[in-house]
């Protein structure tokens, strides 16, 4: 039944070739056209399970305390700048990100309050700036930041010259592409605002947004490079087997084609681009670039034979076609099973490769033998080289002792492989997708080196309403903080117990959660009244 359907199709493209091929190409036209709006996203999330609930968890924790992926960092080494002139071109930049429409919040020394107790008056302010109320000089203020709970981790824990400069996007802004011109809006005006300060200050861009941009524009750069290198050698071996135009045009125009109208079916159905279904095109010329020279090889043999094109190109597509259907089929079953795990960034790539598999097969099967039935060229044998250079090993390897001898071997390489494999180690680390010597890796590295570390890990506690302004919980979670600090190593750790304790400290002079509920419901308000920046990013 599939072969006489199969016959059937390829004698009707081959009877009415051009007009195959011009149907062909409007197809292409009409169903790339949606690609345009196709989108690139490179969510690290993505490369865990989440399941319903997960989802559900991490929108209300956004929605309390906002996005925790949509920093973008700027780490600044100030050089031999003063302080004081640092401290102004910090609150100055940062006062023109606060106005961008797409800004949550800035942190820097200049924007994130310290708490700070002066003549019984709890002062609750930036440790620089013109809006600072700190009182005390440079390194008196220094060294408040470096104690201050939430505001830590914006200076390096090595020297007084490194500080960070964190510009937070709205929730909308998770989406990689959305966030490429924010992103370069900022490192733009850093850029400009350094240049005409005059000052020796250096700015290196880190964090996961910029990461994003980065490992986006480096997936295109990847693709304009690569794809028109591979199609370039593909090109030459095929021309350099067969030395017919057709051998050459017909494959790459078959694979481009199934290339760009996968693309526009993941537009339509709202699949997204990862950085590992990037690779889809590539594998889809080494997938498809093997069923064109089935095809061409077994052509040129129907035409050695004497026949025509046409009966050439319907007898190739009629008994390759069937042995290629299947071999895509199975390939493409492989590929959407990958739906069924745990990983969301494979069930794009799968998805999208299968699709592509199939596309690729329908064109290959509809351009390349209504192409052959056109070309007006001579056949062509197999290349003696090709024969000669196959020959003498296939007929050494199926010799009796040595194809024991290679069995046995081949089953010894692949047990030392099995049990070798127990020592691999599974690298998730988001940081890895760019080059060690990327602009945005050395930034990433300066906050690992200088400062407290790129990756963070925020622990949600939920009780009954007033449960964390007991001071056995706020004992209990201050544990947890030291814990985390000491055995685990999270130097830059706080929580609602860090804040009560530095206010308790400031305020009486004792650095430890207070003994009742009542002192914690005083620290509470005052730390209300002078402002609830600290506390919102801690406590509902």
């Amino acid at each position: 039944m599939f072969q006489r359907l199969l016959r059937a199709y390829i004698e009707i493209i081959t009877a009415r070739p051009k007009i195959t091929l011009w149907v062909a190409a409007i197809i292409v036209i009409l169903l790339t056209l949606p690609a345009k709006n196709i989108i690139l996203d490179n969510d690290f999330r993505k490369m865990v399970f989440q399941g319903v609930d997960d989802v559900a968890f991490l929108d209300r924790h956004t929605e309390v305390f906002g996005p925790d992926d949509t920093a973008l960092l700027i780490v600044f080494d100030r050089g031999e700048t003063p302080l004081t002139q640092f401290a102004e071109f910090v609150e100055n930049l940062g006062n023109q990100f606060e106005d961008f429409e797409e800004t949550l919040r800035v942190s820097s020394l200049t924007h994130t309050s310290i708490i700070q107790s002066k003549d019984d008056d709890l002062i609750i302010s930036p440790a620089f700036g013109s809006n600072s109320l700190v009182v005390g000089d440079d390194a008196l203020r220094i060294q408040q930041l470096r104690e201050s709970a939430g505001a830590r981790n914006l200076i390096s824990k090595k020297d007084d010259k490194g500080f960070i400069l964190s510009v937070t996007l709205k929730e909308e802004f998770k989406v990689a592409q959305k966030v490429i011109v924010p992103a370069t809006k900022i490192r733009k005006m850093t850029e400009d605002a350094i240049a005409q300060s005059g000052h020796s200050i250096t700015a290196y861009y880190a964090g996961i947004p910029f990461t994003r941009v980065a490992s986006i524009e480096g997936m295109r750069q990847d693709l304009g490079v690569l794809l028109p290198i591979v199609y370039l050698l593909v090109g030459l071996m095929t021309y350099w087997q067969f030395r017919r135009k057709h051998a050459v045009i017909l494959p790459l125009i078959s694979i481009a084609s199934s290339c760009a109208i996968t693309a526009g079916i993941a537009a339509l159905i709202g699949e997204e681009i990862t950085p590992l279904s990037v690779v889809y095109p590539l594998l889809l010329l080494v997938i498809g670039i093997g069923d064109a020279l089935h095809f061409l090889v077994r052509y040129h043999e129907e035409r050695l034979s004497g026949k025509n094109y046409r009966e050439a190109a319907i007898e190739t597509s009629v008994s390759v076609g069937g042995a290629c259907f299947l071999t895509s089929f199975t390939s493409a079953i492989g590929f959407a099973s990958l739906c069924l795990t745990d990983m969301p960034i494979l069930h794009g790539f799968g998805l999208l490769n299968a699709i592509g598999i199939l596309v690729a097969f329908l064109t290959l099967l509809t351009i390349i033998p209504a192409g052959l039935s056109l070309s007006n060229s001579p056949p062509v044998p197999l290349s003696p080289l090709i024969v000669k250079g196959l020959e003498r090993p296939l007929r050494l390897i199926t010799l009796p002792k040595v194809a024991l001898s290679l069995s046995i071997f081949g089953i010894l390489f692949c047990a030392f492989c099995i049990f070798s494999s127990q020592n691999l180690n599974i690298n998730y680390t988001f940081t890895k997708i760019l080059h060690s010597a990327h602009p945005v890796s050395l930034g990433n590295a300066q906050i690992d080196e200088r400062f407290r570390g790129i990756s963070s890990v925020a622990i949600n506690l939920q009780g009954e309403e007033g449960s964390f302004k007991q001071p056995e919980v706020l004992k209990k979670l201050d544990e947890g903080i030291s814990f985390l600090s000491e055995e685990i190593g999270a130097e830059g750790a706080f929580a609602i117990s860090s804040v009560i304790k530095e206010l308790n400290n400031e305020i009486r002079n004792e650095n430890e959660i207070p003994r009742t509920r009542q002192a914690v419901a005083q620290l509470l308000l005052l730390a209300e009244g002078n402002g609830t920046e600290i506390l919102e990013r801690v406590v509902t």
